[in-house]
């Protein structure tokens, strides 16, 4: 599938937007992401160093002796309940502090002295768990480390009936060195949410400027393509341009030699027999007596007869010759639904046939609204009575450029004998040289092939088929904006 040069130029500056856009959001993102997983490292880091010093300031033989009956009043109980909880509130963001034994059945808690949250209700923190009270739903970090007794964080936030945390674990042991639990400590995520939002805020406002100078590059590959093809579309135009103004010369050229050739072949016989100016010189060299010479020289030019004269006929070759003067255009903005209206009605009026436009162009074009009137009338005219019939022909949209319309009219041609004659003078039209003889055509031949000339000077290409359709691909400009 061929796009035309609009369509390419704006698919080139999307594509370039998109990649940018791509490659610069997949870029930010990728920053984005690893600045929250260094986010997340140095606060994983931070609470791990901070629950592994705290855990060694334990005494684990008085923990040992903490039993499911032991009171919270007890005094070695409320001693290590307090010296956590200035641990909890010395350390920053960390909302429960608490240790774990392991039993066979499950995780307990110990040691929980953290205020809670008022789960129901009564404008009072809930009570802790109490002493020895299963953890029935412990994440797996602190199940592992309890069974290897080693330090271990939360890979991701978890959620359990007491919030979402991220938790750091680590053993502590008695005076001999033997395990006995692990403190836990629970982080409190608005810290690092909070932390996280700023990272975020720059990574929404990244997405924005992303966008924005995604645009923009779009827009400079839009206008880069834009200049390209237009300068390309320029320098075909001045092509086209010298190559037809090169065909037209030597068409004039070969059209002046015609048309002297048949104007000579209309004088006397007795005339065009007499010598040329070159062969009277040499007699005249040959004569001893200049002045006869010169005499005889006079008599005959006395004698020149007048041109015969077919009064259609020349007129026919002198309109054909005419059509290959300059031709002034006054360009004016119309609607093309109003202009195929003036030529539908036009020739019908005159019987010449009929004309239906297809397309759809809801904005004006620019030309020269009469001169392409007045040409096609005359075409249709000249056609009609060639073929002997009324000429039917339907105009549709080609294709759209980016400074014209590219229009196609179809006129069928359904007379072989009339289609024949027709293929001649296209030809003849089509290859612009004077292979043919003025005096062989007649003047209602010489009067289509002027106005085929004239069409072709407004830029159109006619080309008639073998099976008798006539194609008539010509243009109207874009309405340019001031």
């Amino acid at each position: 599938m061929k796009f035309s040069q609009s369509t390419r130029t704006w698919f080139d500056a999307t594509l370039a937007a998109t990649v940018f856009i791509g490659l610069l959001g997949m870029t930010t993102y990728l920053l984005y992401a690893k600045s929250v997983s260094a986010l997340e490292d140095q606060i994983k880091a931070g609470l791990i160093s901070t629950v592994s010093a705290s855990a060694t300031t334990l005494d684990g033989d008085i923990h040992r002796h903490f039993q499911a009956d032991t009171s919270p009043d007890d005094p070695q109980y409320h001693t290590m309940a307090m010296h956590m909880e200035r641990i909890r509130q010395a350390a920053t963001d960390v909302r429960y502090i608490y240790t774990c034994i392991l039993q066979p059945d499950g995780v307990y808690f110990v040691v929980n002295p953290s205020p809670q949250n008022d789960g129901d209700g009564d404008g009072l923190p809930d009570p802790p768990p109490a002493l020895m009270t299963l953890y029935d739903d412990a994440p797996q970090e602190l199940v592992t480390a309890l069974q290897h007794q080693q330090v271990s964080v939360s890979s991701v936030p978890y959620q359990d009936q007491w919030g979402t945390f991220i938790s750091a674990y680590a053993p502590f042991y008695d005076a001999q060195g033997e395990f006995v639990g692990v403190l836990a400590m629970d982080l409190e995520l608005s810290g690092f949410y909070k932390r996280l939002s700023h990272i975020q805020q720059v990574f929404s406002k990244a997405k924005i400027i992303i966008l924005f100078i995604g645009l923009i590059t779009g827009m400079v590959v839009w206008w880069m393509r834009r200049a390209h093809v237009n300068n390309l579309n320029a320098l075909e135009t001045t092509r086209m341009h010298a190559d037809q103004t090169l065909a037209q010369m030597r068409y004039r050229r070969d059209v002046l030699l015609e048309v002297v050739r048949y104007c000579f072949h209309l004088l006397p016989e007795s005339y065009r027999e007499q010598p040329t100016d070159r062969e009277r010189q040499s007699d005249s060299d040959n004569i001893s007596t200049g002045a006869a010479g010169q005499t005889d020289a006079t008599d005959r030019v006395e004698t020149v007869p007048q041109l015969h004269t077919a009064e259609p006929h020349h007129q026919a070759v002198y309109g054909y010759a005419l059509s290959f003067g300059d031709m002034t255009t006054v360009i004016e903005s119309f609607y093309l639904t109003d202009w195929f209206d003036k030529l539908n009605t036009y020739i019908r009026q005159e019987a010449y046939g009929s004309h239906q436009w297809l397309g759809e162009i809801e904005h004006p074009v620019q030309g020269d609204c009469q001169i392409l009137l007045d040409t096609f009338c005359e075409f249709y005219s000249s056609l009609s009575q060639i073929l002997h019939q009324p000429v039917s022909a339907q105009t549709q949209i080609e294709r759209e450029c980016l400074d014209h319309w590219q229009l196609l009219t179809v006129i069928s041609i359904q007379d072989e004998r009339q289609w024949t004659r027709c293929r001649r003078l296209f030809k003849i039209s089509a290859a612009q040289n004077m292979t043919h003889r003025l005096a062989a055509l007649s003047a209602m031949e010489l009067h289509l092939l002027k106005v085929i000339y004239l069409l072709q000077q407004l830029s159109s290409e006619l080309t008639l088929t073998d099976d008798g359709v006539l194609s008539i691909s010509w243009q109207v400009s874009k309405e340019r904006s001031e």
